[in-house]
């Protein structure tokens, strides 16, 4: 299984495949909320600009990113994925709640895992520092409230940590 937490996905190089050339380093996550699933990376390239590239132009993410082409990173203005949520940007550090309002603390991190993203939330400083994380993804149905920095939960958080474990 590939799993890869953001933290380190960021900083990553990029490479094209076609050329062997460094195209800057990763610098953020592109995010499909409603599905769950990574759309593409943010790249910051060597000049200071920053690039995006979509997931249909990764062939490969190990030791770094590579991509198809040089091409395949586009101007953030020109992309259309400039409007996708950025996980270190936009996701970090958002309160999660249920539908019910219960509160299920921050998302800390985010890990890539099989093609899915799946967010890392600690209820409490207890529980960060004990290491009892919840875990959830996309794909098992958040939603993400369009005003405050809030991402609502649909359904019973416990059982989404319990489908997610067996999936693993």
């Amino acid at each position: 299984m590939n799993s890869q937490r953001l933290k380190q996905l960021v900083a990553t190089p990029v490479v094209s495949r076609e050329t062997g050339k460094n195209l800057g380093r990763v610098s953020d996550l592109l995010v499909d909320t409603s599905s769950g699933k990574p759309r593409g990376f943010a790249v910051s390239r060597a000049d200071g600009s920053c690039a995006l590239t979509d997931c249909r132009d990764v062939v490969s993410i190990a030791a770094g990113i590579l991509v198809k082409r040089e091409e395949s990173l586009v101007w953030v203005d020109a992309s259309p994925l400039n409007t996708v949520l950025r996980a270190r940007r936009d996701l970090i550090g958002r309160k999660v709640t249920t539908t019910e309002g219960r509160r299920l603390g921050k998302i800390a991190d985010v890990f890539l895992f099989d093609g899915l993203v799946i967010y890392e939330i600690y209820p409490s400083v207890w529980a960060r520092l004990s290491g009892h994380a919840l875990y959830f993804t996309g794909a098992l149905s958040p939603k993400f409230a369009a005003k405050g920095r809030v991402v609502t939960v649909a359904g019973d958080a416990a059982q989404l940590h319990r489908q997610l474990m067996a999936a693993a």
